[in-house]
């Protein structure tokens, strides 16, 4: 189990209580920390690292800051091709952030205020899924019959060793989140998946209260595999769950 070691973890909020909390129980924990203020600070220490050939395992960034906010700081990260895995904190109201913040390319979540326990524990998590070494592998899926990681339905190809994942040969980016829901789905395929279910698998008891939650994400992974005019591949049983066929087809959440 991945447990923190080393990795090290860029923190800008605007209010020092809070990240003068967070970096001494994410220090107590075993991650290495930084403090910044604001977006434009995350964008500058981000390009001191590559320059000095490294990069920060993890982000965390409060939506509210100024003058650059998290959300405007993620846009600026992805333009300049920064694919660090990023959580925000945020004590606006959750559900319409959390559909804006994972649209963007977000890979969790979590409202003020919050227990550090918690935090921790999603920060392992969305580690654990950013590094490949750190998932659990099944054959329930269809293979190929050279590779008993490369899960192939319809158009949908997606490689459990690399984690690349294409349809009709176009390469497809995903967070380590909708990754990991993905290969779920898929190690899962021709059987319905609930949502309790992916809540459970996908936090590792460190489940949301509210499943909708899960149908976000879900939401935001249809839309990136059925782009340019793709076929559905997750079909919705409403009231059940979700469910990949061998042949495809699906519906909207």
């Amino acid at each position: 189990m991945y447990t923190g070691g080393m990795s090290k973890i860029l923190v800008a909020d605007d209010e020092t209580d809070i990240t003068e909390l967070v970096q001494a129980s994410l220090e107590f924990a075993g991650f290495e920390v930084e403090c910044v203020r604001n977006g434009e600070q995350v964008i500058d220490k981000l390009n001191k690292a590559k320059s000095s050939g490294w990069q920060y395992d993890l982000i965390i960034l409060d939506v509210m800051m100024a003058p650059l906010g998290g959300f405007d700081t993620l846009k600026e990260m992805r333009r300049l091709k920064f694919d660090v895995p990023v959580v925000f904190l945020t004590a606006k109201d959750f559900d319409h952030n959390v559909v804006e913040g994972l649209s963007l390319g977000a890979d969790d979540y979590i409202a003020k205020p919050f227990a550090m326990e918690v935090l921790i524990a999603r920060i392992n998590t969305v580690l654990r899924r950013a590094n490949p070494n750190h998932i659990t592998r099944s054959s329930n899926a269809q293979v190929n019959a050279n590779d008993d990681e490369v899960y192939i339905v319809h158009d949908l190809v997606l490689n459990a060793r690399t984690h690349d994942v294409s349809r009709d040969n176009v390469p497809i980016s995903l967070t380590p989140t909708e990754y990991e829901i993905l290969e779920y789905l898929l190690r899962n395929m021709g059987r319905i998946v609930s949502k309790q279910e992916l809540n459970d698998q996908i936090w590792h008891g460190s489940p949301y209260n509210d499943l909708s939650i899960v149908e976000t994400y879900v939401s935001t992974l249809r839309k990136k595999l059925n782009a340019n005019g793709r076929g559905d591949l997750i079909e919705t049983k409403r009231g059940f769950g979700y469910l990949i066929r061998e042949s495809g087809g699906g519906s909207d959440v």
